[in-house]
């Protein structure tokens, strides 16, 4: 089936039900084809002329029909949250469903200024990480020295911990001190 304008095929849907716009072969049940540098775009909206804070801008759900206990329903999602109550700053809220639950709720949030937050909705900072669980945060491992660096880009200082063979190093990598400070003072 397809359904055209006066000169040009707009919509075709074929006949394994997939739905092409932009396109004559499409490769699954909805498939948004583009030219140009903005390539095939979906657009979500929400009509209300006064968005306010909390309120969804748009939302793509991903919904299980799973028979087992809390198997079926929305298990992840994506969401498009107004930030302010004129709804100029919007956020992305990205939501996952673990063992035992009925449905997705927030575990990532990319606020309007860019800053990203796991286990928090307000993030302050370009990464939040906030836990109520025991010895939970940031594991970063491998075969090949593990490393996390914060590095000075304008005075070229680099803190740096990593795990080699059987050593654990916390240090400088660059010439200048490491020091130790309680209450903003170096002890």
């Amino acid at each position: 089936t397809t359904f055209h304008n006066a000169n040009d095929e707009l919509v075709r849907i074929d006949s394994a039900g997939n739905v092409g716009i932009g396109t004559t072969a499409p490769k699954s049940l909805l498939n948004v084809t583009g030219t140009g540098t903005s390539g095939g775009i979906l657009t979500l909206e929400n009509d209300s002329t006064s968005l306010v804070t909390g309120r969804y801008v748009g939302q793509i759900d991903f919904y299980s029909n799973d028979s087992s206990t809390n198997g079926a329903g929305v298990k992840a999602n994506i969401t498009a949250i107004a930030e302010n109550s004129i709804g100029s700053q919007i956020g992305l809220a990205f939501g996952t469903s673990g063992t035992g639950s009925a449905t997705a709720i927030e575990a990532l949030r990319v606020n309007s200024a860019g800053n990203v937050g796991i286990g928090t909705t307000g993030p302050s900072k370009k990464l939040e990480i906030a836990s109520n669980t025991t010895y939970d945060g940031i594991q970063v491992s491998g075969t090949s020295i593990p490393r996390i660096a914060i590095i000075d880009t304008t005075n070229n200082a680099t803190l740096s911990a990593y795990a080699r063979d059987n050593d654990a190093t916390i240090g400088t990598e660059s010439n200048h001190p490491l020091t130790l400070n309680t209450n903003g003072t170096e002890r």
